[in-house]
């Protein structure tokens, strides 16, 4: 199994577009079995950030019980 049980990706406002969210969503979704995830942190991440798409392994990640939005406002989309 994997051992990790945090991810912080904070402040990655300029790193984050449509691929970058989409490999973020097949990488949740290829180890959405193997997790041990119980932090996200996806703070001051801009724009860029498709939520929809990185969001979508969220309900395999049993485990997981703080997810960071903070400091994106209305910048995050949400599909």
């Amino acid at each position: 199994f994997l051992t990790l049980e945090e991810l912080d990706l904070s402040g990655n406002s300029n790193a984050f577009d449509e691929e970058s969210s989409t490999a973020l969503e097949r990488l949740f979704g290829a180890t959405k079995e193997l997790t041990n995830l119980r932090i996200l942190n996806l703070a001051k991440c801009g724009s860029g950030v498709n939520f929809l798409h990185i969001s979508r392994p969220f309900r395999f990640f049993t485990l997981l019980h703080t997810l960071d939005l903070s400091c994106n406002g209305d910048k995050i989309d949400f599909g």
